[in-house]
């Protein structure tokens, strides 16, 4: 919570610099910690607000491009979870344009990767597993591990949905098998509970309720590692502190030569009146 503040803080005061482009930085990192917060309506209005801030600044570089890119990516996601999936398809086709001007393969799979749950949700399954499947070969390509696990645990609930059993299971040991490969990063909570899913389809509810304790767990272990990222945050608040302090200094210094330079015409112009009276 004190993270979110001293980011708000850091907004505000880049705001009132007009430093536009930093503003919009520290808004997408709010929205992206929103939407892990699942706090998607806060997440929905600072990344709409970064998009904004973005587009006052006419000289966006090629990074901020792809920062743009990453909020339309994050608005395509809060819309999803909004149930709002006109406005997340909207979004998700800002951010491919981007993602295909940039030449960004990857970011290209993984945006339709994350429309493709669009398409589930209309039923439009083979559409769907279509473009996961290109995101796992993209991702894998990459060597991002973790996106294609993600897809592949989305293919798996596709077929979970549909009753397909063997064939969730074939993606869901897939994904399994991959996050094995991930020394630094542990398995997605979503894994297990959606094991706990079709284990209890096929009436296994021993194996369900462990799978279900396991989810509820590594839950909180995440939860945990969110915590974390705040207290960085208070770090990265300090060193923004120094920097504003020094901009603070020499704004200072400056109004000072400003008021010497006027004090300094000003005795000119007096000595100038003072010859003329003479």
């Amino acid at each position: 919570q004190t993270g979110a503040n001293d980011l708000f803080e850091d907004i505000d005061i880049f705001i009132a610099l007009n430093k536009h482009r930093e503003a919009a930085h520290c808004l997408v990192g709010m929205a992206n910690l929103q939407f892990n917060s699942q706090n998607y309506d806060l997440a929905k209005d600072n990344a709409e607000l970064a998009v904004t801030h973005y587009g006052l600044d006419k000289n966006l570089t090629h990074a901020d491009s792809g920062y743009l890119m990453n909020v339309y990516n994050t608005l395509g996601l809060t819309c999803f979870q909004l149930n709002d999936l006109q406005a997340a398809t909207d979004h998700y086709n800002h951010a491919l344009l981007l993602a295909h001007k940039l030449g960004e393969e990857f970011w290209t799979a993984l945006i339709n990767g994350n429309a493709a749950s669009i398409d589930a949700v209309k039923g439009n399954y083979s559409e769907a597993i279509q473009k996961l499947n290109t995101d796992i070969q993209v991702s894998m390509k990459h060597k991002e591990i973790s996106s294609a696990a993600s897809s592949y645990l989305t293919i798996g609930d596709i077929f979970l949905k549909q009753r397909n059993h063997e064939y969730a299971t074939i993606y869901f040991d897939s994904a399994f098998q991959l996050y094995n490969q991930m020394h630094t990063q542990k398995i997605d909570p979503k894994y297990y509970k959606q094991m706990a899913d079709l284990d209890e389809a096929l009436g296994n509810t021993t194996r369900a309720y462990f799978h279900l304790k396991t989810f509820l767990q590594e839950k909180d272990s995440l939860q945990a590692k969110k915590n974390s990222l705040l207290l960085q945050q208070l770090q990265t608040k300090k060193l923004f502190e120094k920097q504003l302090n020094d901009i603070n200094l020499l704004e200072a210094k400056n109004k000072i030569k400003e008021e010497e330079l006027r004090i300094r015409e000003i005795s000119i112009v007096a000595f100038i009146l003072i010859l003329l009276l003479l």
